[in-house]
């Protein structure tokens, strides 16, 4: 019956998509391109000029104007161009510096004059409005220029930067209240997001990026998978020059707060280092037709938490006498520090394409990165408002027995397209990404270097203390594969109607291995000495799954530009296929004979936004749309054999069958030019979150075991409004400011927020509280001051955030309601100056960056006994550590409390 649902949904497709793709008669690559538009007409008589050529220099595209004097280039990459007009029998008319954004029109129309010298051209500079008259959602728009400028590092810097995001205390973005993994990361037109972690997948550079969009608004139909805000990159077109370029600089952090964080007044130049190469342009002897781009990179950062080697994992401790002089401690380690969270990553962009005519281009990337870290926040270690200390904190002082965790994979996209016509062209995208993250002590699980569990366990008994040896013994294995097709189409069908469409068909493929080591056993006996071993698959400590999920989605669009109203229209189809088994009785789910498998979920999404301009400098928006995204793998496949541990309330299990969570946004917006170079814009907010993922508990038929399984349980709602100043740049300086207010409320923060609850004997929520992130007021400002022609700028960023919430407890006793004090309010300046110089033709520029300038210890995880970072009143009933260190070592000023010290790099990039 299954087979014969599955191939009736096959021939929907089919049909859906032929459907669709015949509605139009004559069908910009979505998310990935503009559109230029005008007029050109007679300067003395104001008529059109129909057959007029308007070409962009340097490019092949182009159009003819028609009898109206009017033209559009469509499919125009997000950049900065030259455009011409010429006409026989009139001056030519060259107009430089006209921007293109994504999916958005410039305007740029052309009054000729007659010739009177033959050859005689007019060049002018474009001023560009620093209003968009046809953007109807929030979304801001950073170039490569301008990334370059920002004492940033990362493309999550620049979108931490934009109004309506903030950064939670683990470090993850939240884009207008919601929840971290709302977010979709799309590059080129293909969402990166991992579908089981919720995070970008792919490491895209900083100099790989055209254009970097943040869509915080109501996106259009186009776009899916998403509650919250898409992050669209756009990466760099190739070039008709050859040119290359390399960067290194090296740093260190410089702090006196050695409090805080051990070791860090050992200042290196090489505690951070980085390489980067970048050459492209055309391929010799192929006429300009076949281009290649290449960027790599190489970083090395120890980071800012060390640790000391005071022991080894094979170190053993017995601390069980009273007498502290009978204390048996082994501690064979060197001494010297170790870094604690470090970073080293290697990534490769790869970029080939052929150009076969004017009219059809092919191109294939490769995206390629190789991680290891050792990361407090990464996945199966992350913060929880119940769980102030990490594990890896009990490391310090054995830091080789903790684990590490490497990331790695790789992106390939191919893109074909083809213009049918002027008006009409259609794009066919063919990707694979694979990713695989791991976490282990040692690859080998049966490595002898492993040690028994007691070896860490035992002093761990005593107090609150560090760890004296023994290894982390969880072993994670987790990999990603997905397959995708994608075909959009755009068509300009009338001066005033532009239509999108398209299909998107993905096949993943989620293999995952987790289980922690124990002492192998033979006849039911330990053997001796210690073995490690993996336990048997029917054990709590041993989940392994593979699930093959595919997903199916449809959209049209119609942007509508009239002279005194833009409209953007669209729907959007998703269809969802779990292809897993699920529980029928949830008293007994471990029964292989009560299975279904779980329904395919499906979801219409109108979305509607509309742009007024009310005057040539002010432009007025409103838009509302639902939107709908799937919970993340990890959620769905979760302890996929249904297995429940013996105890009270210590499992939980995954859902298959969950259904989509659900949004309705709604935004009013207004844009305002003041001057030439300066412009605000001020967005209202309101967006109402349901079916959010929870947990429910469940009680075994048999005996009273609890359990807990993931539902569709947790709401929300979002409310504020957004304000941005921009200077634009002119002769000497640029600056911008944007303040967010916002409201994140909802009955969690967390989707294991209610299982925690009842493990800790307490009521989940009901109501609606402050979210973990709500962080009321936030504000960015930057200034950059340059002089010399260019040659020499400096830029001052500063970031505000007020205090994000905690809940008020002691001894592990709530004294308020959840969330109703708040943590001390956090402040950053980071600075960016470079200066160029000339050798031998060739321009080489020397750096300066500078984070956290006035070293400020910004307080981000605090106690919930005192609401700060550095001082806990708990530790006065605390038992007192056996031997090893004191009560106040291990509870004053730990160093993942606080953001990181100041930390400065300096370097230089030759470009050739």
């Amino acid at each position: 019956m299954r087979m014969y649902r599955r191939k009736r949904i096959g021939v929907v497709f089919m049909l859906l998509t032929v459907l669709l793709l015949g509605s139009l008669i004559r069908p910009l690559r979505a998310g990935e391109t503009g559109k230029i538009v005008g007029r050109v007409v007679d300067k003395q008589t104001g008529e059109a000029l129909p057959g007029a050529n308007v070409l962009l220099r340097g490019t092949i595209l182009g159009a003819s104007t028609d009898v109206d004097g009017y033209y559009i280039i469509m499919n125009v990459p997000p950049g900065v161009y030259t455009i011409e007009a010429s006409m026989l029998g009139y001056q030519t008319r060259v107009v430089e510096n006209v921007t293109v954004r994504v999916d958005l029109t410039t305007k740029i129309s052309f009054a000729l004059d007659q010739e009177a010298i033959e050859g005689e051209e007019v060049v002018v500079t474009a001023s560009a409005e620093m209003i968009t008259k046809d953007m109807t959602a929030t979304q801001a728009v950073v170039g490569s220029a301008e990334i370059e400028a920002l004492p940033v590092e990362e493309f999550s810097d620049v979108v931490q930067l934009q109004a309506g995001v903030v950064q939670g205390r683990d470090g993850k973005l939240h884009i207008r209240g919601g929840r971290s993994d709302e977010i979709l990361y799309m590059v080129d037109g293909i969402p990166m997001s991992d579908v089981f972690s919720g995070q970008n997948a792919v490491e895209v550079e900083n100099s790989s990026i055209q254009e970097l969009q943040v869509i915080s608004g109501t996106f259009n139909a186009e776009y899916g998978r998403a509650l919250s805000g898409i992050v669209n990159i756009v990466t760099k077109s190739i070039p008709d020059k050859l040119n290359a370029t390399a960067t290194v600089y090296g740093g260190d952090y410089v702090s006196t707060h050695t409090e805080i964080f051990p070791h860090i007044d050992r200042i290196s130049p090489d505690g951070v280092l980085n390489f980067q190469f970048s050459m492209q342009g055309p391929v010799p002897f192929t006429k300009k037709r076949l281009k290649f781009l290449l960027n790599g990179r190489y970083l090395d950062d120890d980071g800012y938490i060390w640790g000391t080697r005071i022991f080894n994992p094979q170190d053993s401790s017995n601390v069980s006498f009273d007498d502290p002089s009978k204390y048996i401690i082994e501690a064979t380690g060197d001494g010297k520090p170790v870094p604690m969270r470090f970073f080293r990553k290697k990534t490769l962009h790869g970029k080939l394409s052929y150009q076969f005519s004017p009219t059809l281009s092919l191109a294939s990337s490769i995206f390629y990165n190789d991680v290891v870290t050792r990361d407090w926040s990464a996945e199966g270690n992350e913060f929880t408002p119940e769980n102030e200390f990490h594990d890896f904190y009990r490391f310090m002082l054995n830091p080789d027995g903790a684990s590490k965790q490497y990331r790695d994979g790789y992106t390939i996209l191919t893109t074909l397209d083809h213009v049918l016509n002027p008006n009409t062209f259609y794009t066919l995208k063919l990707s694979a990404i694979y990713n695989r993250e791991r976490s282990f002590v040692y690859e080998d699980p049966f490595d002898p270097r492993y040690v028994h569990p007691n070896r860490f366990q035992a002093p761990f008994s005593a107090g609150n203390t560090f760890y004296t040896g023994g290894t982390d013994m969880w072993h994670s294995r987790r990999s990603t594969t997905t397959l995708g097709a994608k075909f959009d189409i755009t068509s300009q069908v009338t001066k005033t109607h532009q239509f999108k469409l398209g299909v998107e068909f993905r096949q993943h493929k989620l293999d995952f291995t987790e289980f922690k080591l124990i002492p192998k056993r033979v006849g039911g006996v330990e053997v001796r000495p210690f073995q490690p071993d993996i336990p048997p698959r029917n054990s709590p400590f041993h989940n392994r799954y593979t699930h093959r999920p595919r997903e199916f989605a449809a959209y049209i669009q119609d942007k509508m530009e009239f002279e005194f109203m833009i409209v953007n229209l669209g729907v959007r189809f998703d269809l969802f296929d779990p292809n897993a088994p699920v529980p029928t009785d949830l008293g007994d789910p471990g029964n292989p004979n009560k299975r279904r498998d779980a329904t395919i979920k499906s979801q219409i999404s109108p979305r509607l936004g509309v742009a007024y301009p009310i005057t040539d400098r002010g432009v007025l928006h409103f838009s509302v749309g639902k939107f709908f995204q799937m919970p993340l793998f990890k959620y769905l496949y979760a302890n996929s054999e249904f297995e429940v541990e013996i105890g009270r309330l210590k499992t939980l299990m995954g859902n298959a069958d969950l259904e989509p969570q659900k949004t309705t946004a709604y935004e009013v917006g207004f844009q305002q030019q003041l001057t030439d170079n300066l412009a605000f814009d001020l967005t209202v907010f309101y967006k109402d979150i349901r079916d959010l993922l929870g947990t429910e508990i469940y009680q075994l038929t048999r005996g009273a075991d609890l359990y807990a399984r993931y539902e569709n349980r947790d709401f929300g709602t979002t409310r504020g409004f957004t304000f941005a100043l921009t200077q634009r740049h002119s002769t000497w300086l640029a600056a911008s400011i944007d303040y967010t207010f916002q409201k994140a409320e909802g009955n969690a923060s967390e989707p294991n927020a209610a299982f925690v609850d009842r493990k800790r004997n307490r009521e989940p929520e009901k109501r609606l509280v402050p979210l973990d992130w709500d962080q009321r007021h936030t504000l960015n400002a930057s200034i950059t001051l340059s002089g010399r022609g260019g040659r020499f700028s400096v830029t001052l960023l500063g970031r505000y955030g007020s205090g994000l919430p905690y809940t008020p407890k002691f001894l592990n006793v709530r004294r308020a309601f959840e969330n109703t004090a708040r943590s001390p309010q956090t402040l950053t300046f980071d600075l960016k100056s470079h200066y160029d110089v000339q050798i031998a033709g060739r321009k080489l520029s020397f750096f300066l960056k500078v984070f956290n300038l006035f070293d400020r210890k910004n307080e981000i995880i605090v106690y919930p006994s005192t609401g700060r970072a550095g001082f806990n009143l708990e530790y006065r009933q605390s038992s007192t550590p056996k031997g090893i260190n004191t009560v106040e070592e291990f509870f004053f000023n730990p160093p993942h409390h606080f953001s990181a010290p100041r930390q400065i790099r300096l370097g230089a990039t030759l470009t050739l």
